[in-house]
């Protein structure tokens, strides 16, 4: 897997990132999958990519438990959408009593991110990146069939 960055993709990653948070950051990673898909199926995929995105080591998978697959965070796109642009907004979503972006900011953000991927997409989001002592931490993950990417949010109240 390597990481992809397009003039587009960093613009918008600097862009995002001059927003910046009370008590947070952002993960803002994209990455060309081509070479993952001989590989394997989408679980397999999902785990290095996942893997790849987090800040974190991972413990082994024979340690993780066995009642969980990556496919259970994917979500309709409308779902990820609405719990991305939340997070970007920050206010009362993660505890604070100002907001971080206007959600029109956040919409847009969401959108161009997700313009960079092709279709089909799978839309991930309920997973937890970035550093375990922060309270909140949102956003979502889009695999196409080329690109994988992650516009998290990483945040304390």
């Amino acid at each position: 897997m390597k990481a992809l960055e397009t003039n587009e993709f960093l613009a918008l990653k600097a862009e995002i990132e001059s927003n910046k948070r009370l008590h947070g950051y952002y993960i803002i990673k994209l990455a060309e999958i081509t070479a993952l898909r001989a590989c394997g199926d989408s679980e397999t995929i999902a785990e290095q990519v996942f893997r790849c995105f987090d800040e974190q080591e991972w413990s082994p998978v024979e340690k993780r438990p066995k009642d969980q697959a990556w496919n259970d965070y994917a979500v309709d796109r409308s779902i990820a959408r609405e719990h991305t642009i939340c997070a970007l907004v920050g206010g009362s979503e993660v505890g604070h009593t100002k907001e971080t972006i206007s959600r029109k900011k956040a919409e847009e953000f969401v959108d161009r991110f997700e313009s960079l991927f092709g279709q089909p997409r799978i839309y991930y989001t309920g997973m937890g990146f970035g550093d375990r002592e922060y309270v909140f931490q949102k956003g979502l993950s889009i695999i196409s069939n080329n690109l994988a990417g992650i516009l998290w949010v990483v945040e304390s109240d």
